[in-house]
């Protein structure tokens, strides 16, 4: 291999780091599925915190949906958060290339993508407890 070619092959890209640190947790912890005989409701829950000083007006979460194992539930999950400063501010079914996923097999998926927003300027400063919830029948 030549060192151009080595070159290439092993230099990356990197994101730049997420100003928002995520943490997931589940009711109940873990999810449980659902059985042809007992439907079982499930809620993923998001924090969003930083260590820094940071401004957001929009948040947006992209759950898988449909009929497959690896889907959540087959209906669009219902969005709360636990803030009035933040709202939902839309819900679209989209696949998985129109959120820019481009592996094949999850790229024709579909997934409900939900839109959080600030109500005010002044809740952009994200300073204060934050969490998305996204309910549902699990698949």
């Amino acid at each position: 291999m030549s060192t151009i070619e080595e070159t290439r092959s092993t230099s990356k890209i990197q994101d730049p780091p997420c100003l928002l640190t995520y943490r997931f947790s589940t009711n109940p912890e873990p999810l449980q599925i659902s059985t042809g005989q007992t439907p079982t409701n499930g809620r993923i829950n998001l924090s969003v915190s930083t260590n820094a000083s940071v401004f957001c007006d929009k948040i947006l979460i992209a759950i898988p949906i449909g009929s497959e194992a690896t889907d959540l539930s087959e209906q669009t999950p219902s969005a709360s958060v636990n803030t009035a400063k933040w709202s939902v501010s839309s819900i679209e079914i989209k696949t998985g290339k129109e959120l820019g996923i481009t592996d094949p097999e999850k790229a024709e998926a579909s997934y409900a993508s939900f839109a959080f927003e600030t109500r005010d300027l002044a809740d952009n400063h994200i300073d204060y407890n934050l969490v998305f919830g996204l309910s549902a029948t699990i698949n």
